[in-house]
């Protein structure tokens, strides 16, 4: 489990939600982008929480280690999603052309007529 602080909160998170969330926020800052991030926590007075953290430039975060033996929260969709948005910004597909219909007819109305 890992410390994490987002303004005056204080949260405890698994280590890998922790650590890619501190990856994202970094490429998120760079890139210049945002997002929204839900994350199940573990609250000040112990309950567990829904965190919405909303990412940006001006997003501030500190993760840290804890010797809390409590079981991590279940963040592997909010993992999933992070991870998947960090390789469709580092590593985009390619840009290719549209195909419609349209298009696709028109060409062959032409191939007809020759």
């Amino acid at each position: 489990m890992k410390h994490l602080t987002l303004e005056s909160k204080d949260l405890l998170i698994g280590d890998e939600a922790a650590d890619v969330l501190t990856e994202y926020a970094a490429l998120i800052a760079r890139r210049g982008l945002g997002d929204r991030v839900e994350l199940r926590a573990i609250g000040s007075d112990g309950d567990e929480v829904v965190a919405t953290i909303v990412l940006s430039a001006g997003t501030t975060l500190v993760t840290e280690t804890s010797r809390n033996q409590l079981p991590e929260p279940d963040n592997s969709e909010a993992v999933a999603y992070m991870q998947n948005q960090i390789r469709r910004i580092t590593s985009p597909p390619p840009i290719r052309p549209a195909e419609t219909e349209m298009e696709t007819d028109v060409w062959e109305s032409r191939f007809d007529e020759l």
